[in-house]
């Protein structure tokens, strides 16, 4: 009796697992379940340009062929999300396919709080994100697909400063107070603080490498030229 009731707790374990999956945030984890319909809220939509923007969880990721497909249908993959999710850009000709596939684990809207960095969240951004009018430089990412243009035109507290970053990442300027209300904009799929890049320093080094006892006991004059003797990073 004990080994059967054993069995039975283990299978409705292992069911359990099988009708749940883990999607993996830079500062948390979701456990997921599968849904019976795929919809997203109305504040997934942005009114500007029509579409929804969210997460969808697949059974098994898509392949190329796949998501060309649905690129096809108008929904359009970003970012990949660990397990099996990517973020997608979704028209309503795109959601109506939607409901049709049998691939889908899940349909989710994102919330602001899985949107920025610990920094953000913390606001405890470094002094070189500083403008001198207070406000803060930080990068933004959005969705494929999504028109920076139209996104400054609803938030004009926002200051664009630059597109250093990539094709849908761009560096603004943004009032602390503002940040909320940036990533509450469906089409924000990221908002992190402006990391200073790093100066690269090559000193010459003798006094910690092998490189001075070669000199001295042999007088061949090495002093460390060329040679790489130690690497930090701080």
């Amino acid at each position: 009796m004990r080994k059967l009731l054993t069995l039975l707790f283990a299978g409705s374990f292992v069911l359990l697992q099988a009708q749940q999956k883990q999607l993996h945030f830079r500062s948390t984890t979701w456990t997921v379940e599968q849904q019976a319909n795929l919809s997203l809220p109305s504040s997934s939509m942005d009114p500007a340009d029509g579409h929804y923007y969210g997460l969808i969880v697949f059974a098994e990721i898509p392949d190329g062929v796949r998501q060309r497909e649905y690129d096809a249908q108008g929904v359009e993959l970003s970012g990949y999300l660990p397990n099996n999710a990517f973020y997608a850009r979704i028209s309503d000709q795109g959601m109506s396919y939607l409901q049709m596939q049998n691939d889908i684990w899940a349909l989710l809207p994102v919330p602001n709080a899985v949107k920025s960095s610990y920094r953000i969240q913390n606001t405890s951004w470094h002094e070189e994100c500083l403008l001198p009018d207070g406000r803060i430089r930080a990068h933004v990412h959005l969705y494929g697909g999504a028109d920076m243009i139209q996104l400054l035109q609803q938030h004009q507290e926002i200051e664009l400063l630059s597109n250093e970053s990539g094709a849908d990442a761009y560096a603004v300027g943004v009032h602390p107070s503002d940040i909320n209300a940036l990533l509450a904009h469906p089409s924000v799929l990221f908002l992190e603080e402006f990391d200073q890049k790093g100066t690269p320093e090559n000193f010459k080094s003798r006094a910690m490498s092998r490189l001075n006892k070669v000199q001295s006991t042999t007088g061949l004059n090495y002093d460390g030229s060329g040679s790489v003797v130690g690497h930090g990073d701080d």
